[in-house]
């Protein structure tokens, strides 16, 4: 399931360009999960404020996963559009809320999880199927 309310996307125009996609999934500590949520708003509060150019979806599994879990999916158009940007994520932070405050949000991050997996995924037009228009 998609949270929209920590989802940055592309417009459609942008996102048929994309066709590479990391998949990070973080294994959450039961007892962090909402740590990790107002973390990960925090964050997206600040990337969407200050308008820094990263696209991403977290997504949380229904079922099969062997305990709480929750996917960032991150696309790129080649596999250069992983790069940081010009100015690195944790710079932007401590721009905007400080360095004192940025440095507890990520600790506040750090500590929810406890194991990460990452993949990335690459689309292959000529072997998929997709919906006809309207559909």
């Amino acid at each position: 399931m998609v949270d929209t309310t920590i989802t940055r996307w592309p417009d459609d125009a942008i996102a048929d360009e994309y066709t590479l996609f990391q998949i990070v999934n973080y294994h959450l500590k039961p007892s962090r999960v909402q740590q990790f949520v107002q973390s990960v708003k925090r964050i997206h509060d600040a990337i969407v404020q200050e308008d820094y150019p990263l696209y991403y979806a977290f997504v949380s599994p229904v079922v099969g996963e062997s305990g709480p879990s929750m996917t960032i999916v991150v696309p790129a158009s080649s596999w250069s559009g992983f790069e940081d940007p010009d100015q690195p994520l944790d710079e932007m932070m401590v721009e905007f809320y400080g360095p004192e405050e940025a440095a507890s949000i990520f600790a506040e991050f750090g500590d929810c999880y406890t194991a990460v997996d990452s993949r990335v995924l690459r689309l292959r037009p000529e072997l998929s199927v997709f919906p006809e228009p309207g559909s």
